[in-house]
């Protein structure tokens, strides 16, 4: 953005604008995420998120581990 200063200027010296997305496995948004600074990390940007603060907090629903084959041990679900 026009007089941004330093706050979207990242580490590779531009200027960036940080869109953060998941999606199903049929490839549709599940939750998007833009506007933070390009500065910030993307680790630190999902934290603060809405749904980084539900995963954080086991409130997403998500399922219990399960095992992937008949004999493997319970293997949980990955984000």
């Amino acid at each position: 953005p026009h007089n941004a200063g330093s706050l979207y200027y990242n580490y590779k010296n531009y200027h960036s604008i940080v869109l953060l997305g998941i999606c199903d496995a049929k490839y549709m948004f599940t939750f998007i995420d833009i506007g933070a600074y390009g500065r910030r990390s993307d680790g630190g940007i999902f934290r603060d998120s809405i749904v980084g603060q539900k995963f954080y907090n086991k409130e997403m629903g998500l399922p219990e581990p399960k095992k992937l084959t008949v004999d493997g041990e319970p293997m949980p679900y990955v984000l």
